[in-house]
């Protein structure tokens, strides 16, 4: 008997990142990116990383800049047809500082085969939720309402390759290339 195929639970696939970044395992951390990956913080004003290299150059700084950290979710939701949408939350206590500086925003994942190949984290949380219902009626959901009640019955059928989102993303740099891009240059 042929084994069935399994549908990677990319709601714990992002779970399993952020308990990684709490435990400051960069190694865990990239295991669940792509071999090209791309990683839009222009919403929040820190620009585009491209590359495995960029984005595992931004998490040492990110997380060596703070004396304790963690990350969590609130509300992650697997929409189906590899889109993620979720609202995290970052705490942590920089550096030499007695404060502590709290981060919630939302997240939108592009998933191609269990592996984030586009993250794009808005401090609005009103607008990641905007930006993943465009994707979502681009993946041929009405909603996000309808992705979040179809999803279960429909990752049998939802397609492996990726959409036109990630064709419009995609970059011709080298999985290691370390490349950070300003929001103002940024052409999708």
């Amino acid at each position: 008997m042929a084994e069935e195929a399994t549908t990677p639970d990319l709601v714990a696939r992002a779970r399993e990142g952020n308990a990684a970044a709490s435990r400051r395992d960069i190694d865990t951390m990239m295991s669940i990116w792509g071999p090209q990956p791309v990683w839009d913080l222009c919403p929040m004003g820190l620009g585009v990383f491209e590359g495995s290299g960029a984005i595992r150059g931004f998490f040492e700084d990110w997380l060596g800049s703070y004396d304790d950290f963690e990350v969590g979710e609130e509300e992650p939701v697997d929409l189906g047809r590899g889109l993620t949408f979720g609202v995290f939350v970052q705490r942590g206590r920089p550096a030499g500082s007695s404060g502590e500086v709290t981060i919630r925003y939302g997240s939108v994942g592009v998933w191609d085969a269990g592996l984030m190949v586009r993250v794009t984290q808005y401090s609005d949380i009103d607008e990641g939720r905007a930006a993943a219902e465009r994707l979502a009626e681009e993946r041929g959901w009405t909603s996000l309402r309808e992705a979040s009640r179809n999803n279960l019955s429909d990752k049998a059928s939802a397609p492996t390759g990726l959409t036109s989102f990630n064709q419009r993303a995609e970059r011709s740099v080298e999985p290691q290339s370390i490349v950070s891009r300003s929001c103002a240059t940024l052409d999708l």
